[in-house]
């Protein structure tokens, strides 16, 4: 250290400079010296390690929380967005990350395959720019409700880009399984599902079933929803149920659904989960689990509580599916 100055001097110009905000020309005609010898003493108080600065930047901390839960859950990449003051506007965050994710990996031709669900249909409003391509539903529709029909869901991404839309006209499920097996069959049916096979990118909701955050519930009837229960269901994506390890639970009313199947979606080249709340972190590990995820947009709380969720070491995605190579 340079011995002109002691370290009481030097510690002493460095709080007034750096905590009060006093200039160095202020604290030159204060000490009745140089403002380039003010600077001098900067320098080495710096140097010294009398100062020393610390930059807090909480986009480069979440970059590198979402680095660490991608490494967590075996995926290829997490990001994470700030919590707001509600729900509703952590949502809106996740559906924006995620529009702005999937117009930037999109590539024309592709093919992409989207569930439904409140994020998925915020998501519609962000997306940009996206090049032609075909999107597909990865569900039949729910309920008598438009709003929340996945067909809406199609119908606000085509308004605004230049592509195609392939839609399933028939319901998620089916009173019968014989009715499911004859309207898969019906040509333009068997057409959509046929996509499914050559699906470039999923974009997914995830269901919580305990606790209970989803709108399949009012689907089954009492007694499936008791098989679920015994099962010890977590998780719901696309109307398939996944207990805590991520296993498929496969009960009889799956023969009544029409949608797209889990190994799919594990053979599906990129699959992003717009999903967030601290409530849902059981259910997203458990998908996480499965091996159906690429990636995961999620709030920055949601994060922080899977990370103390065990590690997924094994994931059961097809080795020779990795993502599809796209510019950054």
């Amino acid at each position: 250290m340079d011995e002109e100055f002691s370290r009481d001097t030097l510690a002493t110009v460095a709080r007034r400079f750096y905590l009060e905000d006093v200039s160095k020309v202020e604290l030159a005609a204060e000490y009745g010296i140089s403002r380039f010898k003010i600077a001098r003493i900067l320098q080495i108080a710096r140097e010294s390690g009398v100062v020393t600065i610390e930059i807090h930047n909480r986009d480069d901390q979440r970059r590198s929380l979402g680095e660490r839960l991608a490494t967590h859950l075996g995926l290829d990449e997490v990001l994470v967005v700030p919590n707001g003051d509600s729900e509703d506007a952590d949502r809106q965050r996740i559906a924006f990350e995620s529009a702005r994710y999937l117009s930037r990996i999109t590539r024309p031709n592709d093919t992409i395959g989207v569930s439904w669900g409140r994020t998925i249909y915020a998501l519609t409003e962000y997306l940009r720019d996206l090049p032609p391509c075909t999107v597909v539903q990865l569900t039949g529709t729910v309920g008598n409700d438009v709003s929340q029909s996945p067909m809406v869901v199609l119908h606000r991404i085509a308004a605004r880009h230049p592509l195609s839309t392939i839609g399933i006209f028939a319901p998620l499920f089916t009173a019968t399984p014989l009715a499911a097996q004859v309207l898969r069959s019906e040509k333009s049916i068997a057409d959509a599902l046929a996509t499914y096979d050559r699906l470039t990118t999923a974009v997914l909701a995830i269901g919580s079933w305990n606790p209970p955050i989803t709108q399949i519930k009012p689907l089954l009837d009492p007694e499936e929803l008791a098989a679920l229960d015994a099962e010890l269901a977590v998780a719901e994506v696309v109307a398939s149920f996944l207990d805590a390890d991520g296993r498929i639970i496969d009960l009889p009313f799956n023969q009544r659904r029409i949608a797209i199947e889990v190994e799919q979606l594990r053979s599906t080249p990129r699959v992003i989960a717009a999903a967030g709340s601290v409530a849902k972190v059981p259910a997203i590990h458990a998908v996480a689990s499965a091996g159906i995820l690429t990636m995961l947009v999620t709030d920055e709380a949601a994060a922080r509580e899977l990370l103390l969720l065990p590690k997924i070491t094994a994931p059961t995605r097809p080795a020779n599916n990795s993502p599809l190579e796209h510019s950054a």
